[in-house]
């Protein structure tokens, strides 16, 4: 018998016993015994298991998550607003103008991402980059602080006074005209 065996090895011998077993109940005990992923699991442990009956305990999904938030480092916002949106930070702003400001209003993953692209700015690996990086979980769970984006942006004054020139408001054409039929012309 080898130290190792893979899948397809394993439900080779399944099938070559004619055991009882379909293809996913196998699948599911090799996930059971593969528990670092590397796509061998050793032949002493399914022997003890087919002996004794005793599994090998799992994580559970809660633990590999708390596992995960402790020893993750949360990613810079600058370089992730920067790979979001380049030098452009006032088209970011506006994707959460829409919110009110001060009112500590919390969004999920989903939202955030839908309010990026309403700009069209975010890959899914940036947008959730940027928000686990502004207080997020990893992988796009739980909420944040609309507020905090704000935070870490620079006013609309500021890049008025270095750029030179104002953001663009739309007006209707008859709001246009309106406007300046007032205005007489020498």
């Amino acid at each position: 018998m080898k130290k190792k065996v893979n899948f397809m090895e394993l439900i080779s011998d399944v099938n070559r016993f004619d055991m009882n077993l379909t293809e996913r109940d196998v699948r599911s005990m090799f996930l059971l015994f593969d528990q670092n992923g590397t796509g061998m699991i050793e032949s002493t442990k399914m022997k003890t298991w087919a002996l004794t009956g005793n599994v090998p305990r799992t994580p559970s999904t809660a633990e590999m998550h708390s596992r995960n938030k402790a020893t993750a480092v949360r990613p810079n916002v600058q370089k992730c607003i920067y790979a979001i949106c380049g030098s452009s930070t006032n088209l970011l702003g506006d994707c959460f103008n829409h919110f009110p400001v001060g009112e500590n209003v919390m969004i999920d993953c989903d939202e955030f991402r839908r309010c990026l692209l309403s700009r069209g700015l975010g890959k899914p690996k940036d947008t959730k980059a940027l928000f686990y990086a502004l207080g997020g979980e990893p992988g796009g769970r739980g909420l944040i602080n609309v507020d905090s984006i704000a935070t870490h942006l620079p006013s609309k004054e500021f890049i008025l006074k270095n750029t030179g020139t104002a953001p663009t408001i739309k007006v209707a054409k008859n709001d246009i005209y309106r406007l300046c039929s007032h205005v007489h012309r020498p």
